[in-house]
């Protein structure tokens, strides 16, 4: 996922439904929060990190907060090739016939 790439839209859950809320995530070194969308501040790559542990606050209009832990994976996907590499000492002898 590239920086700026939605994760979730979140949605309160509260008995009073007239208020609105806001959000903060913490920490808030990988992800950040642009009204209700949890979106990504870096490029994730499951082979360095598939996992990260936030906890996401919740601010009701009244000044009432909630905070969970959330859990957020990130998927294993198919990445292109970087680079082909020769073995170490590869060598073809000179006036060698190239077929083609």
């Amino acid at each position: 996922m590239s920086p700026g790439s939605l994760v979730a839209i979140l949605h309160t859950v509260d008995q009073d439904k007239w208020q609105n809320h806001s959000y903060s995530v913490s920490p808030d070194t990988v992800f950040n929060i642009v009204g209700d969308r949890l979106e990504t501040l870096m490029r994730l790559n499951y082979e360095k990190q598939n996992v990260y542990l936030v906890n996401i606050t919740t601010t009701d209009s009244g000044n009432q907060m909630l905070t969970q832990g959330v859990v957020v994976s990130v998927l294993d996907v198919n990445d292109a090739p970087t680079g082909i590499v020769l073995p170490q000492g590869t060598a073809i002898p000179e006036n060698t016939k190239v077929s083609g």
